[in-house]
């Protein structure tokens, strides 16, 4: 038997007249949401900017496409907007775009806590570069990088062709490679901006 789960869209669009039914959404993203946050700021602000995340998210609902029947890319969109205007009250020395999350198992071993650190400062490093990048070349970047999202998906959420999307990324890789070229010894092949398509 298939799914006879309501889509988002169904639910988001009848939340408009039944505005109860958008905790649905909330219980079925959540998590999705407040790991998009956390990966960008951090676990500590991650609770505050979710919550605003869905907040703004119930009071725009009924702009939402029905066309667009998972909504998880929407409210992708909707963190970046706010993600965008909270990194613009900060002071620049103060920025964080790409946060390395900490680990809950306090029986932490040497050898991942060497790992980790080497990824903080890798993402330290990291974090200068996108610093002085465009908004729109850093958060295309992140959300290939960090999401693991396709050009396609990064399309649909961002609202731009998918060229640019490919342009966008390969212009980022080029300066941290640039300003970093000991990237790839730090970190591994997986470090971000040297993996291969």
């Amino acid at each position: 038997m298939g799914d006879t789960r309501r889509s988002d869209a169904e639910i988001i669009t009848a939340s408009v007249a039944s505005p109860e039914l958008f905790g649905e959404i909330f219980c079925r993203h959540h998590n999705a949401v407040f790991g998009f946050v956390a990966r960008r700021i951090g676990v500590t602000d991650a609770a505050d900017v979710t919550a605003a995340i869905f907040e703004r998210a119930f009071r725009i609902r009924h702009h939402y496409r029905p066309s667009q029947v998972n909504s998880v890319p929407w409210l992708q969109g909707i963190a970046i907007n706010i993600l965008g205007d909270r990194l613009r009250r900060q002071r620049k020395d103060e920025r964080i775009y790409l946060a390395i999350p900490r680990k809950q198992d306090s029986h932490d071993l040497t050898g991942e806590t060497d790992n980790r650190v080497v990824a903080e400062q890798a993402a330290s490093r990291i974090n200068r570069v996108l610093g002085a990048m465009s908004a729109n070349d850093r958060e295309t970047f992140l959300l290939f990088a960090l999401e693991n999202l396709t050009y396609a998906e990064i399309s649909k959420i961002l609202n731009v062709p998918i060229g640019t999307i490919g342009s966008r990324i390969s212009r980022v890789r080029t300066r941290i490679l640039e300003e970093i070229p000991d990237l790839e010894q730090t970190t591994g092949p997986e470090a971000p901006g040297t993996e291969n398509d």
